[in-house]
């Protein structure tokens, strides 16, 4: 199936009708729509020298006064027309599409340029299609555009893009991701462009039709693109391994990938049927210890490849829902195939030209992301750094020595008679009662000569007769 839509602005040039011709043969297309045609009555040749021979049918709205005109035509083998309706600006076609056995509301819209005449147009269609259930194919030339970045040289309206996208919302409408250009109306000095042509389809036919696509044709001899609804499966190869997570239960998946299913279910069957043959011999009571053990084993096997079978439903069960749903996620499952549809790359636009092929589209985003994650050269420099000082060993042993006397006396003494408060938080005068070290006087803060008598007087032994250790080293305040 194949529909374009083109906004010919006007049909009356022979070498404009040529151009559509060309475009239809070369497509092979089905369904022609035309917006603008400025007929203001029937001329069939016209027709026909668009459509490039006498086998089609159509309808057609004509145009009143030197703009509008509408033209749909259709290959009648792929389409049969069922009802008609005519109106200024959009021209409504019933249609039994052959290939889907479906009905199809195929509508053509020229929309005009003042707002308060294309909300009347869109409140219309959307009132049409309320009072008429079915599938609805809508093409054209809308005027509107649903976001700023579809503009570029001209004022955007956020009130026009408001009532547009309102429209599609309230219809229930699903826009065609258009591959190829990006504007599809341009001034003719290239100063302005706008997307002001587009495809939308309903829920059914979204869901259905999970190939259909839709592409910018490139632009001929109107200042509008063609746009075209096609359907082309693009297969980018299936994922290199997948396996239910049931399998992995089994002790022998390894053999078991090279055997079909129907051998499991043929071994299940005759286990259970050696097991009713053991319990009948069983039940005689001739049965052997062996004849025992096998049931035991069977049995077992048994219950091992029904809990497998059961796990294996399961997963295939939810691999069904995930793909088709039930009746209460249909619609969360259709909004999710639209997004993914809307996220699906149809294809590249690769130095002018629209590649869809799947090997092509690859290798371009292999070698994008190669040549972002290559290894490239640092500009940083580094200056070398200058060697670390470090203790030598001696100074290290020297650190980890222990003390001795000499070392105790000299950091004593060098402690001064000032350097911490006593015992009441007064600074004061401190003398250091005793040796330092055995067979050598320790000298009173007055320098006196004492050998540890606390009142200044010399004597060598204490009150009780023991001699002063020397190996204790003490302060107090005087």
């Amino acid at each position: 199936m194949k529909i374009i839509s083109i906004n010919s602005c006007g049909s009356k040039v022979f070498s404009k009708r040529k151009w559509i011709k060309d475009l239809c043969v070369t497509e092979n297309v089905q369904f022609l729509a035309l917006q603008e045609s400025k007929m203001t009555r029937l001329q069939l040749f016209r027709l026909e020298s668009m459509w490039g021979n006498n086998q089609f049918d159509y309808a057609l709205s004509l145009a009143r006064g030197f703009s509008g005109g509408i033209i749909s035509m259709w290959n009648p083998h792929s389409f049969v027309k069922e009802n008609v309706w005519c109106f200024n600006h959009y021209l409504i076609v019933k249609v039994l599409w052959v290939r889907e056995n479906i009905d199809v509301y195929m509508i053509n819209v020229y929309a005009p340029q003042r707002l308060s005449d294309k909300v009347c147009v869109w409140n219309s269609i959307t009132n049409f299609m309320a009072s008429n259930n079915g599938d609805y194919i809508l093409f054209g030339d809308w005027n509107s555009v649903r976001e700023e970045s579809e503009r570029c040289g001209t004022e955007f309206s956020a009130r026009d893009a408001h009532f547009f996208n309102d429209f599609i919302e309230r219809s229930s409408l699903h826009e065609v991701v258009l591959g190829g250009l990006k504007y599809t109306w341009r001034l003719k000095d290239g100063s302005k462009f706008s997307k002001l042509d587009r495809f939308f389809v309903t829920n059914n036919i979204m869901s259905s039709l999970e190939d259909l696509k839709g592409k910018v044709l490139p632009r001929g001899f109107s200042d509008h693109s063609p746009i075209m609804l096609f359907q082309d499966k693009i297969d980018f190869s299936p994922t290199y391994f997948k396996v239910f997570d049931s399998w992995f239960e089994r002790h022998d998946f390894d053999s078991k990938i090279h055997h079909s299913r129907s051998t499991e279910f043929t071994h299940l069957r005759d286990l259970k049927q050696s097991i009713i043959d053991l319990d009948l011999i069983i039940d005689t009571g001739t049965a052997t210890a062996a004849e025992i053990e096998s049931r035991h084993n069977f049995f077992k096997e048994q219950e091992d490849l029904t809990r497998l079978a059961s796990l294996y439903a399961l997963q295939k069960s939810r691999v069904k829902w995930d793909v088709e749903g039930d009746e209460n996620s249909k619609y969360f499952h259709c909004y999710l195939k639209r997004k993914q549809k809307q996220q699906h790359i149809h294809g590249l636009m690769i130095n002018g030209t629209w590649v869809t092929d799947p090997t092509t589209i690859k290798d371009m985003f292999f070698d994008l992301f190669s040549a972002k994650f290559e290894q490239a050269q640092s500009a940083v420099f580094f200056e070398p750094v200058s060697p670390i000082r470090s203790l030598t060993a001696d100074d290290a042993s020297l650190l980890e020595a222990d003390f001795d006397g000499d070392e105790i006396e000299k950091a004593v003494w060098d402690c001064g008679s000032s350097k911490s408060p006593g015992p009441d938080g007064v600074y004061g005068i401190y003398g250091v009662v005793g040796v330092a070290d055995a067979g050598n006087t320790v000298s009173d803060v007055d320098g006196t000569a004492n050998a540890g008598g606390v009142d200044g007087t010399a004597d060598a032994d204490d009150a009780d007769g023991t001699d002063v250790n020397a190996c204790n080293v003490s302060s107090m305040k005087l």
